[in-house]
């Protein structure tokens, strides 16, 4: 693929040009077929340019695509009622990014905090990815993603992921604790689900300090991704999350769209003028995000459902990895190290399956969700097939 040298430098793309893509497949400009593994990390959990989606955007379109928030617009009150109704939460914040609804997370636990604290401290789990912004970034302990960027934000607390005494500890020292922020899957971090006994203590903790709030980043994981609405309430429903952030598959992949959800008490503490966004709760993106909400449920869930122990039976077949981690179908392949997973990621795209990698040298593996049984065996199989030549 001819370099373009005016696009900056802050990717480095698997050398193919992609111009169209259906359901689970994409096609360069050689019309070369590809079986899409990344699920444009699982912003098109629907598949690409569903009919459905493609119809309503069409549609709305010719209608109305945005009015700012100076005043109403219809889809936008349709879409709050169905979506706090299916995840039960009193109400809906709009906004575009994931990074942005995790923005607006934060927001709203530092002014809730700030009721009860002189200086509210956010939680967050080592290994995270939450975004790319300076807010965004402060969370992480990824040097890579914050070197030069800085001064970043302060009153962060990193706790060790899955290590409970950690959390008890940072929590004990540190009376002004506002919130927990966690991915109950991380996705960049690894493919690393919370394990029981980690979730067991946040709810101990929470349900010892009712001011401090469960934060959970589902941008990734949730929707359909581990086999329901929420990964929490698929690994864990002990208790529910007093946020819950969504982004990526909220829109399929058609526009972006990101919220939180969050009930009366909390929510409450945003008044108008203290946030907003130009784009976030437009007509269009609304519009198409009802429809997509619905797939997911009638659609990707039940087919998740299906595929799920097939997926973990195949790979924890495989004799290479390190470890295979995950659930529904969002699935990790650690490598040791030394392994070259660039050079697999390159065979396997001439094999014409499309993966990433995520951090310890794992091979990422979320497909969109609508991926039937036959495509995904002959694509494991391939997998398989070029792990065995290393």
């Amino acid at each position: 693929m001819k370099h373009i040298s005016r696009i900056a430098n802050n990717y480095s793309p698997l050398p193919v040009n992609i111009i169209k893509g259906k359901d689970v497949f994409l096609w360069d400009t050689d019309n070369k077929r590809y079986v899409d593994f990344l699920a444009g990390y699982s912003a098109v959990n629907q598949g690409h340019c569903h009919p459905k989606l493609v119809s309503v955007m069409r549609k709305q379109c010719r209608k109305l695509t945005l009015t700012s928030r100076v005043v109403m617009n219809e889809n936008l009150n349709k879409w709050s009622e169905y979506i706090t109704n299916i995840f039960g939460y009193d109400k809906v914040l709009a906004m575009n990014s994931g990074a942005e609804a995790v923005e607006t997370a934060m927001k709203l636990t530092r002014r809730y905090g700030s009721l009860y604290h002189k200086n509210p401290k956010i939680i967050c789990l080592t290994g995270n990815f939450h975004g790319r912004t300076l807010g965004t970034i402060s969370l992480s302990d990824y040097e890579s993603y914050k070197k030069g960027f800085g001064p970043l934000l302060k009153n962060i607390i990193p706790v060790k992921m899955n290590d409970p005494l950690s959390l008890y500890s940072a929590v004990e020292k540190n009376s002004d604790v506002c919130a927990i922020l966690y991915e109950p899957i991380q996705g960049e971090g690894g493919i690393n689900p919370i394990s029981r006994d980690f979730f067991d203590a946040m709810s101990e903790v929470r349900l010892a300090n009712p001011r401090i709030l469960l934060m959970a980043d589902e941008i990734q994981s949730g929707l359909g991704r581990a086999g329901g609405l929420t990964a929490q309430s698929v690994l864990y429903n002990k208790i529910k999350p007093d946020v819950v952030i969504l982004g990526k598959a909220l829109s399929g992949g058609m526009i972006p769209m990101s919220c939180i959800l969050a009930n009366d008490e909390h929510m409450d503490v945003f008044n108008a003028g203290s946030h907003g966004s130009t784009f976030g709760g437009n007509p269009l993106a609304c519009a198409v995000s009802v429809e997509a909400l619905k797939i997911i449920q009638d659609e990707c869930i039940p087919n998740v459902w299906n595929q799920q122990q097939f997926m973990k039976d195949f790979l924890n077949l495989l004799a290479i990895p390190m470890a295979i981690r995950g659930c529904g179908m969002f699935w990790g392949v650690q490598m040791e190290e030394k392994y070259d997973l660039r050079n697999l990621q390159l065979r396997l795209l001439k094999a014409g399956i499309i993966t990433c990698s995520s951090r310890n040298n794992t091979l990422r593996l979320t497909p969109p969700l609508t991926m039937k049984r036959a495509v995904l065996e002959e694509s494991l199989e391939t997998i398989k097939e070029e792990l065995a030549k290393n």
